[in-house]
C-alpha cells in the first residue's frame, strides 16, 4: 500500500500482516493497483495454493524466525506474485496466455542463469532466444513482469543472501554487488536501501557484527 488505511473487526481477530517492498514483487504498478484491497476467493486455484501456505507461515513462529526463514523470503515472494498475476490475468486474453507460458518460463530461467552477468540485457536475451526485442517485453508483459524490475529485484536478493550469509564478511560490499552485475557501488547502496529500507552495511552489521576494538 502506498497510503494509509483502516481495518475494521466486528469480532476480535487474530492478524499478521506481511509487509513486501513492493519493487520486490518486480510488477508494473498499474497491476498492483488493480489487486489492492482485493479479496482473493476460493475461485481463484493460485489463490486457494497461496491461502493454505501463509496460513501455516502465520501460525508457525519456527518458519518465520527459525534458521530457515530466509529461505522462505524468495518462494513466498514468487507465490504472492503469482497469486497477482493470476488475479488480473483474469481480464486479459485467455487465447494469447497460453501458447506463451513456456516461453515465459524459459526467459526467466535464462535470466536467473545469468544474473551475475552485468551484460545481462533485454537485447541478449531476445537473440539467447530468437525472438525480437518488442516480442520480448510483449511475452513477460503478459506473465506480469516488468524486465527491469525483475532483474534488479532479483540481483538485490542475491546480494541480500550474500551479505547476511556465513560468507558476508569475507568479501567488500561493492565486491558482493559487482558479483551479481552491480558495477556502481553507490547506484547499488542506493537500489538496496530503497528497496529494503536499510544501506547494505546495516543488512551486514545485523547478522555479523564487526569486533570490538581493543
Amino acid at each position: 500500500s502506498t497510503a494509509p488505511y483502516s481495518l475494521s473487526f466486528e469480532q476480535g481477530v487474530d492478524y499478521l500482516s506481511l509487509r513486501i517492498p513492493r519493487e520486490t514483487l518486480a510488477l508494473p504498478e498499474r497491476v498492483l493497483r488493480a489487486v489492492t484491497a482485493t479479496a482473493f476467493g476460493p475461485a481463484n486455484p493460485t489463490a486457494r495454493l497461496a491461502f493454505t501456505y501463509f496460513s501455516q507461515l502465520a501460525a508457525s513462529e519456527e518458519l518465520r524466525g527459525g534458521s530457515g526463514a530466509e529461505a522462505l523470503v524468495h518462494p513466498s515472494v514468487e507465490l504472492l506474485r503469482a497469486v497477482v498475476v493470476s488475479q488480473f490475468g483474469g481480464v486479459l486474453p485467455g487465447r494469447a496466455k497460453v501458447p506463451e507460458a513456456p516461453l515465459s518460463l524459459r526467459i526467466t530461467q535464462y535470466i536467473r542463469d545469468h544474473l551475475a552477468d552485468p551484460g545481462l540485457c533485454a537485447p541478449r536475451i531476445a537473440a539467447a532466444h530468437g525472438i525480437s526485442v518488442r516480442h520480448l517485453y510483449t511475452v513477460l508483459a503478459r506473465s506480469g513482469i516488468s524486465l527491469g524490475d525483475w532483474i534488479r529485484a532479483h540481483r538485490l536478493a542475491e546480494c541480500r543472501r550474500e551479505l547476511a550469509g556465513p560468507q558476508g564478511r569475507l568479501r567488500t560490499i561493492a565486491s558482493i554487488g559487482r558479483t551479481w552485475g552491480f558495477v556502481d557501488a553507490t547506484h547499488f547502496s542506493k537500489a538496496f536501501k530503497h528497496a529494503y529500507g536499510i544501506s547494505p552495511r546495516a543488512w551486514r552489521e545485523q547478522h555479523h557484527p564487526a569486533p570490538p576494538h581493543r
